[in-house]
Parts: structure tokens; C-alpha cells; sequence
């Protein structure tokens, strides 16, 4: 059943989840607004990042009825798509424990 506790619920997990992702980023940045010379520039700073970070939510927010008919026609590939992303998941977390990212990137 879909409710406004399912939602607190599920935002609430996302948030958890997401902390790893965007806390350092965040953190210098507000390392950056706490060291300038305004408070109206580092309020800009932190402006700045909450677009860069709202904005992809509200896009695909605004797009997802356009959207809907596409992601049905993927959802019989559905378990194809779920096998080889956590296989390329798993190839780039080994990539990062043994220090070996760099290969992706190619000879140089």
C-alpha cells in the first residue's frame, strides 16, 4: 500500500544511503562558504550545490510521464539490466580495493 508513511520511510533511507555520496562534497564546500569573506557568498556556494543537486530530481520529476511508456517496454529486460549492472559494480569495487581504477581510463 502506497501512503505518506511509505514515503517518510523511503526518504528516509534514501538520505541514509546517500550520506557517503554527497558528505564530502558537501563538507568542502562548506568548508569553502565557511572560509569566505560574505556570508551572501557562501550562501551562494550552497546555493549552487542545492541546484546542482535538486535539479536532476525535479528534471526527471517533470520528464517521468514521458518517461513512463519507455521504462515499460524496458521492464522485460529488467533482469538482464539488474544482472550486468551489479556485475559492473562489482568489476569496479574489486577495480577500486586493489588500486587498479586506472585501467579503465586506458594506456595514456
Amino acid at each position: 500500500r502506497v501512503g505518506y508513511g511509505r514515503s517518510v520511510i523511503t526518504g528516509g533511507l534514501f538520505a541514509v544511503a546517500w550520506t557517503p555520496c554527497v558528505g564530502p562534497v558537501l563538507g568542502g564546500i562548506l568548508m569553502l562558504a565557511m572560509s569566505s569573506q560574505t556570508a551572501l557568498h557562501g550562501a551562494a556556494l550552497l546555493a549552487v550545490f542545492s541546484l546542482g543537486v535538486g535539479l536532476p530530481f525535479l528534471a526527471i520529476g517533470a520528464a517521468f510521464d514521458t518517461l513512463t511508456p519507455i521504462l515499460k517496454k524496458l521492464q522485460r529486460y529488467s533482469s538482464i539490466i539488474y544482472i550486468v549492472s551489479a556485475v559492473l559494480l562489482i568489476a569496479v569495487g574489486i577495480l577500486i580495493l586493489t588500486n587498479h581504477l586506472s585501467l579503465l581510463q586506458g594506456a595514456r
